[in-house]
């Protein structure tokens, strides 16, 4: 099967991999005929997820990494295993294809950048002392859990 076929393929199990698969991945919703909810996502990775990180800003993401479960600064990360024929193009039709197929996707990625630039700058304030509570960044999730251990009998 070509790249070609793989993208315009009616296959329902091929085309469920090519269709918001990381909404779906998030959301663990798989009927491939629904769509994942793009609403639920955002709320997971807003509330549930305490961090999320970018590979076009890897090195930034393991520094957020460290900060957001106090670890120690991480190595920073050296690109070892470079794809040496890397498709510098794809045909202009599959690419529609692919960015129509991916619509929530796309737009889940957007709020993923927005939230680690928010994260990013709060770790920043905090490491300049700027911020006195390290917990900032998790206000809701910290309340939700604290709230949690209060009704707990232990």
């Amino acid at each position: 099967m070509s790249f070609r076929e793989f993208v315009f393929t009616d296959i329902p199990d091929l085309r469920l991999g090519i269709n918001n698969w990381q909404t779906r991945c998030i959301t663990s919703q798989f009927d491939v005929d629904t769509q994942p909810d793009l609403a639920l996502a955002k709320r997971y990775l807003r509330e549930e997820y305490a961090w999320v990180g970018l590979t076009e800003r890897y090195n930034d993401s393991l520094e957020l990494l460290s900060y957001t479960f106090g670890w120690p600064s991480l190595i920073q990360y050296e690109k070892q295993n470079v794809t040496p024929n890397r498709i510098d193009h794809i045909e202009p039709d599959i690419l529609a294809r692919i960015q129509e197929l991916n619509q929530i996707d796309i737009a889940l990625y957007a709020f993923a950048v927005e939230l680690f630039e928010k994260r990013w700058r709060i770790m920043q304030a905090d490491k300049s002392g700027i911020s006195p509570n390290v917990f900032t960044i998790f206000d809701d999730t910290r309340a939700r859990i604290d709230n949690l251990f209060a009704k707990t009998p232990c």
